[in-house]
């Protein structure tokens, strides 16, 4: 929950930057879109610490024993590392492209921490539902009822019609209902990005496999390393 709660902070950041930017409506779109992701991560995060009785990511891995929770959670975790189609992902490009008309520093900060999204993202959707359970202590073994396991496919769902952003003609209506001035990414700095999200993933990956219990008090990346 506190990395959520930094990515939270941290796209707020974004926003203001689109804001900063002069495009205002971005910064609303990108809201919504955060908002869908954010609660199915939040609610996943909830389920996840129940059942490893920790909220500590080194006792998690249920993918295997919540499948469809992982599913759902996994909708989320893209959408805020940024992958297209999914919203987040277009939301995201969006505030680089505002960034880039007032500086190219700016958006280059945008692309940077769009990479440092997907980082965190891909390490809390493979250290809370991975599929390796990596248990260290004895767990609760609770399983989420109906009503939560609704909400999650709710919110997942909701998190996936963000997506139609993607489409020319929803765009165009969004832009047109909302007064919203929307503009397109070049083809270079969508590159650019996309690139920098996949190096994400890739960071996110090896911190999993490498440093599962980064976060801990008192474990850092070189006290990892030297046991």
């Amino acid at each position: 929950k506190k990395l959520l709660a930094a990515s939270t902070s941290a796209h707020y950041g974004l926003m203001f930057v689109a804001v900063g930017s002069g495009y205002p409506g971005i910064a609303f779109l990108h809201l919504v879109a955060h908002a869908s992701f954010k609660a199915v991560l939040f609610l996943a995060a909830g389920i996840a610490g129940e059942r490893a009785g920790s909220y500590g990511q080194h006792l998690m891995g249920f993918a295997r024993a919540l499948p469809l929770v992982a599913v759902m959670t996994a909708i989320g975790a893209l959408s805020l590392a940024g992958l297209p189609p999914l919203g987040g992902a277009w939301t995201k490009e969006a505030i680089v492209t505002a960034a880039e008309h007032g500086s190219l520093w700016v958006a280059a900060g945008v692309i940077l921490a769009g990479a440092l999204s997907a980082a965190y993202a891909t390490r809390f959707q493979l250290s809370a539902f991975g599929l390796i359970e990596r248990q260290e202590q004895e767990a609760s073994k609770a399983k989420p009822g109906w009503a939560e396991t609704g909400a999650i496919v709710a919110l997942a769902l909701l998190t996936l019609a963000t997506s139609l952003v993607w489409v020319p003609s929803v765009r165009e209506a969004l832009g047109r209902a909302f007064e919203i001035e929307l503009i397109e990414a070049s083809l270079a700095t969508l590159v650019l990005s996309t690139v920098a999200v996949a190096l994400g993933v890739l960071i996110g990956i090896l911190l999993v496999r490498r440093f599962p219990e980064i976060g801990l008090t008192g474990r850092r990346i070189g006290s990892a390393c030297r046991t």
